[in-house]
């Protein structure tokens, strides 16, 4: 850069340098990012529609949060790409079909004050404004029309292109999230069910929460509810820290899935006919106790009842007895 140069005229250049950086790379952020942030966040969006109950705790991953960033980034690279893609389509369409630009029409030498700079900048703008008078408006909307069909088909072949081979990487880098969101657990259950069986083992493929969580079986809801509570709270710590972030990961979903199994009555039993277990204890009285619980108060005036009679009983007993000892006195 010549020294003769003002400081505020290479301050400008510095700008529209990092600018023009920018919108050169713009392209490259589509397919870095396509590549990266997409097949994650579609691998998320599956499991959050699979298990809507884990939501929550899906959307709370450390790994979701990057996706969503990536995204958001994706979209601002793709609106600048479109935007670099339409500015040339424009200028490009005062090139066809008739050459309305002045070919008469020279670049200056590098401006090196802001006199310069700005006279450079009117003459540019001035070419632009005589070519489209002479193109008219009709050629210049089609221009525009065509301009934004080509960037839009451009920008959605770069991010789907490359959103697709990322697809493919990380379907084989995650393939246990993808084996395990493949159809819902209530659909699992129902199917096993039904007789769907392993041809090789001839066992039903469900998951053992009672071992793989180290649970009771025979523990009552409640109580099942607060061991979930405490693992789950206990890896949430884990995680805070950062230690085996994706391993954590996969134990809160197989805590989710148990949540949705066995603390519910009917998806408990279910899940225990299609283990092959014995209904347990706790379970069966609480099932009781919610069936029969139209009939308490039937109980309840029966006891009363027994306890009446007794009581009569025992009264009339010390009145014979009283009355025994005072004919013994006289």
């Amino acid at each position: 850069m010549p020294n003769d140069i003002q400081l505020p005229v290479m301050v400008i250049y510095g700008i529209a340098a990092v600018i023009l950086l920018l919108l050169a790379l713009a392209p490259l952020q589509v397919a870095i990012r396509s590549f990266f942030g997409r097949p994650a966040a579609w691998r998320f969006d599956r499991m959050i529609k699979n298990r809507p109950s884990s939501a929550r705790k899906i959307k709370a991953d450390p790994d979701y949060t990057t996706a969503e960033r990536r995204l958001e980034k994706l979209n601002n690279a793709k609106f600048i790409t479109m935007v670099m893609v339409l500015l040339a389509g424009i200028v490009g369409s005062l090139r066809f079909p008739t050459y309305y630009l002045d070919p008469a029409y020279r670049l200056p030498s590098v401006p090196k004050n802001l006199d310069e700079l700005s006279a450079a900048t009117v003459g540019l703008g001035t070419m632009l404004f005589e070519a489209g008078n002479k193109a008219g408006l009709v050629h210049l909307a089609a221009g525009v029309l065509a301009a934004f069909v080509g960037s839009l088909l451009i920008v959605n072949l770069l991010d789907y292109s490359f959103a697709f081979l990322g697809y493919l990487v990380d379907r084989v880098v995650n393939a246990d999230d993808y084996a395990r969101t493949a159809v819902k657990p209530e659909t699992q259950v129902k199917k096993k069910l039904t007789g769907s069986l392993d041809t090789e083992s001839g066992k039903l493929e469900l998951p053992n929460y009672y071992e793989l969580l180290s649970l009771p079986q025979d523990a009552p809801i409640p109580t099942l509810s607060t061991l979930l509570d405490a693992q789950e709270q206990n890896m949430q710590h884990e995680r805070a820290s950062g230690k085996g972030t994706k391993k954590l990961r996969r134990q809160l979903d197989l805590i989710s899935e148990a949540r949705e199994t066995l603390l519910d009555h009917g998806r408990r039993a279910a899940y225990h006919q299609a283990l092959g277990l014995k209904a347990s204890a706790p379970q069966q009285m609480e099932t009781l106790k919610v069936r029969d619980g139209g009939s308490k108060s039937n109980n309840s005036r029966e006891v009363s009842e027994e306890q009446r009679q007794r009581m009569e009983q025992m009264k009339r007993m010390r009145q014979g007895g009283g009355s025994g000892n005072g004919g013994e006195g006289i």
